[in-house]
């Protein structure tokens, strides 16, 4: 497991040794011992960061730090807003609408991933992107990142969108089960499932990244009211939360060998494969991921696919920076 990677600084030795002594008296103690933190889908091998920060949590600080698995992107969201969960990772588009449709104020305080980990894979017959003409796409529905995504990529390749027939068939496994049993003729899956697949006699048809560029995959959101009532846990949080990403963007063998311990079925060769597209995209948001220009590519691309309206909500409002501004000054960027 990762060891503690902090060093908070401080202004002089005095100020350290007073920061020590209110530390031991309890001023800055998380408010609860537990959290709760919701995610869609299945653990993938983009995420293993994720588990490394829940069991950080629980085994260097006490918490006790639970992830709570959902199906699809709409109902951690959900779960956040009836108090079921205390935290989510996910993505940008649902959290928007949710505020939008709602009202519900939920904001957003940190990310991890600032690019897409998706590849389009195809069947061995397609090997270029005008092949897929008149031919079945598998997504996981509309409104699902792997579908704006992948539209976004094909449109930007001069693709005709209007020749494609998108389908929904499910998540990444359930997409490349279509592929393998030729119900489809491609599907966008994550790095490592993809090239596993292609080990299996499928075809690496499209790294969507290199299409649509930055995108911010996967945002931390919390109730406003929550993150009020919880400053001290929320802090330590995210401290953990960047410490896992900044340790993952730099350990590659421990990375690969964290991975066992929450994905199955993935070949050394796949997750080796995908670690090393992680680092050529720069897929690891090591810098909290809330940078301005960063939220406005994700919103544009959203707008462009049509995933969002044409207006939104400014971020300024659901975009809450102080926990990663705290960080960065005690820890530096990178």
């Amino acid at each position: 497991m990762m060891g503690n990677k902090r060093f908070v600084a401080k202004a002089t030795v005095l100020l350290a040794a007073l920061a020590l002594v209110a530390g031991a008296c309890g001023s800055d103690d998380p408010e609860s011992d537990s959290l709760k933190v919701g995610f869609s889908g299945q653990p993938d091998f983009t995420q293993i960061m994720n588990f490394t920060w829940i069991d950080t949590l629980n085994e260097e600080h006490g918490i006790a730090a639970e992830a709570v698995i959902f199906e699809g992107t709409s109902p951690p969201f959900r779960a956040l807003v009836s108090g079921d969960v205390d935290m989510v990772v996910g993505q940008v588009p649902p959290g928007i609408k949710l505020r939008a449709e709602t009202g519900a104020d939920v904001v957003m305080i940190a990310g991890d991933v600032r690019q897409s980990d998706y590849i389009l894979v195809s069947s061995p017959d397609v090997t270029s992107l005008e092949q897929l003409y008149g031919r079945q796409i598998g997504t996981a529905g509309p409104g699902a990142v792997s579908t704006s995504l992948s539209v976004a990529a094909l449109t930007r390749e001069g693709i005709d969108i209007g020749q494609l027939e998108f389908v929904e068939v499910g998540g990444t496994s359930a997409r490349m089960a279509a592929l393998v049993s030729g119900q489809t003729a491609a599907g966008a899956a994550h790095f490592a499932e993809g090239f596993n697949a292609v080990e299996e006699g499928l075809y690496p048809l499209y790294v969507i990244a290199d299409a649509v560029g930055p995108y911010l995959f996967h945002g931390v959101w919390v109730d406003r009211a929550w993150l009020e009532e919880n400053p001290n846990l929320a802090q330590l949080a995210m401290d953990e939360f960047i410490d896992s990403v900044r340790w993952a963007a730099n350990n590659k063998a421990e990375y690969i060998a964290e991975a066992a311990t929450v994905t199955e079925g993935l070949s050394d060769a796949a997750k080796s494969r995908a670690y090393d597209e992680f680092i050529r995209i720069g897929l690891f948001a090591v810098n909290g991921g809330l940078q301005p220009e960063l939220l406005q590519a994700t919103i544009s691309i959203e707008q462009e696919v049509d995933n969002l309206p044409a207006q939104v909500e400014d971020p300024s409002n659901w975009v809450v920076t102080d926990l990663v501004d705290d960080y960065l000054d005690r820890n530096g960027t990178q």
